[in-house]
């Protein structure tokens, strides 16, 4: 009876009568049927499809286009689609956006063709390279006066059938059948006497192959020592021994000082036999290369040598001698010094890339190192895209280091060699003859 109550209670409100009542005449689960599904139908009956059909799909495609230009973020793309636009503007639209679309695809394919041919982008990097992680460069200086004075009057007048050789030599780098030309007055000392011997032009017929011993020996005895033309030397702010940092060194130019340089055994794959330079080489030197840097454990005053500090005060100092009074023949139309900053395990071109340093003046060069690094991954990069080499991917001949330089220098004696069957004097190699 109370729970009659209740029920009646509640069938008072008809609200509550329907909540009741659902609750209480829950239909059982039936299978749902779907009346607005067509049976699959073959493509042989799709010709039967009426005309309606069609254009309802068509009407379908129309509407989901306007549809998709009134909601899309694209610009134009609206004004395109409003029923109202006038067909003047609409075309106006199209074709922006038609040329908007093939302006896109053309810089697109512009730039995937720069990435194709140029796979390997440069950028600054964030990080800065300490001052100590690289070397000094390599400076090698040069007299201008390639033989002096005393030495080519002395072979000039020389009776000796043996002086017959440095005779030739001494015409050939000197071009002796032409007075030499006198230095300017304000330059010479009170040495009255500039007057110049001079020879006859050698003849096809008395020429001499000269070997590369007798080469060594002529440059040596012709050329200023590195003793007589460094007066005093500075490194790092300490007074040193010019001859512990200096060695001497055949290039272009003739009989050179190089400093910085490393031993000729770090330099070549088959260094020349150089003991009547007088090479010294005090300190220990270490197998440096551009791209793998200093080993390990390299010690700081290994060769070659790296800077402790920016400023000029840190840097090389040095006091020449030109000897004014000894010029019998200069590598140009001047006098004084040649200089050139060069690579550590490079051989410095003074007569393409040295510049000049005159007498009685104090000069300053200001050194300023760029690093370039690259990763590992433009090693697998070909080569015809990133047009550089490795130095693992390629191996020099004469030179134990791969660089652009000694790779220019080493094609240059090949092609000398492939010519004339001979290479230049100061070239790295001892196994073939001179030019001639």
């Amino acid at each position: 009876m109370h729970r009659g109550r209740k029920l009646q209670a509640a069938a008072a409100d008809p609200i509550v009568v329907s909540r009741w009542s659902n609750n209480l005449d829950v239909p059982k689960f039936q299978q749902p049927t779907y009346t607005h599904l067509q049976p699959f139908k073959p493509n042989s009956a799709l010709s039967g499809i009426s005309g309606s059909e069609l254009d309802h799909e068509a009407w379908n495609l129309k509407t989901h286009a306007a549809h998709f230009c009134e909601k899309t973020s694209l610009h134009g793309m609206q004004y395109l689609g409003e029923p109202k636009r006038h067909w003047i503007e609409r075309i106006f639209w199209a074709s922006a956006i038609a040329t908007a679309f093939i302006g896109a695809v053309v810089l697109i394919t512009q730039l995937y063709r720069k990435w194709d041919q140029n796979p390997v982008i440069v950028s600054f990097s964030t990080s800065a390279t300490g001052i100590t992680d690289i070397p000094f460069p390599a400076f090698t200086i040069c007299n201008m006066n390639n033989i002096r004075k005393t030495v080519a009057e002395r072979i000039l007048k020389s009776k000796d059938p043996k002086s017959k050789v440095d005779k030739y030599l001494l015409e050939d780098l000197c071009s002796v059948n032409e007075p030499p030309p006198a230095p300017p007055s304000s330059l010479a000392s009170n040495d009255k006497d500039t007057t110049t011997t001079t020879a006859a032009p050698t003849t096809p017929e008395n020429r001499v192959a000269p070997k590369w011993a007798t080469v060594q020996e002529f440059m040596i005895k012709g050329g200023q020592p590195c003793h007589e033309m460094l007066v005093a030397c500075a490194w790092s702010s300490k007074n040193r021994n010019c001859t512990n940092l200096f060695n001497t060194a055949l290039t272009d130019e003739g009989l050179c000082c190089s400093f910085n340089k490393v031993p000729r055994e770090l330099l070549f794959r088959n260094p020349k036999d150089l003991s009547d330079l007088n090479l010294t080489f005090p300190f220990p030197a270490v197998d440096w290369t551009p791209e793998e840097g200093y080993p390990p454990d390299a010690q700081h005053d290994a060769l070659p040598w790296r800077p402790v500090g920016a400023g000029k005060h840190l840097g090389l100092t040095l006091v020449l001698d030109n000897e004014i009074n000894e010029y019998f023949c200069s590598s140009t139309a001047s006098v004084g010094f040649k200089m050139l900053l060069h690579s550590p395990v490079e051989t410095p071109k003074l007569s393409s890339f040295g510049f000049a340093i005159r007498p009685a003046t104090e000069n300053y060069i200001t050194v300023q190192p760029q690093v370039r690094r690259s990763t590992k991954r433009v090693a697998k990069v070909s080569l015809r895209k990133r047009n550089c080499y490795f130095a693992f991917e390629r191996k020099l001949h004469f030179y134990r280091t791969y660089t652009k330089h000694n790779c220019v220098q080493e094609c240059e004696a090949n092609f000398t060699l492939a010519n004339c069957g001979c290479v230049l004097f100061f070239m790295p190699s001892n196994l073939l003859p001179l030019v001639n």
